[in-house]
């Protein structure tokens, strides 16, 4: 089996833990072979933070993987009010994440990548 979705519950665990120290939040930075991204708070603190999520191995890309792990990630229980996807890079990924109801954020219109954002689920 691959690297990647060996840990891939590895890396759920790490984001889950991360999300749930909230209160002491650094940034975290996740990467491997296959895959990073960093992880943050956003500047009003309201919002959890997706940026630099790059798929590296190339028989990953274009499989899902990346858009399991960031709905995943959206979906783990927080205080956040919604999760933002910073400079995305990929504009496969952005049609995707509109497809599935993101939203292009204002700062969009002054950044040279599109950033999107996601209301948490309410539970």
């Amino acid at each position: 089996m691959e690297i990647f979705l060996n840990n891939y519950s590895e890396i759920l665990s790490k984001v889950t833990d991360y999300i749930a120290n909230s209160k002491a939040l650094s940034p975290l930075y996740l990467d491997n072979d296959d895959f990073q991204c960093y992880l943050r708070k956003y500047r009003d603190e309201s919002s959890f933070v997706i940026t630099r999520f790059y798929i590296l191995n190339e028989k990953f890309r274009g499989n899902g993987y990346g858009t399991k792990l960031i709905n995943d990630i959206h979906h783990i229980k927080s205080d956040f009010d919604k999760t933002i996807i910073d400079c995305i890079g990929n504009p496969r990924l952005v049609n995707w994440l509109i497809r599935h109801g993101w939203l292009i954020t204002d700062e969009t219109k002054t950044h040279r990548c599109p950033s999107l954002y996601k209301s948490k689920p309410r539970s």
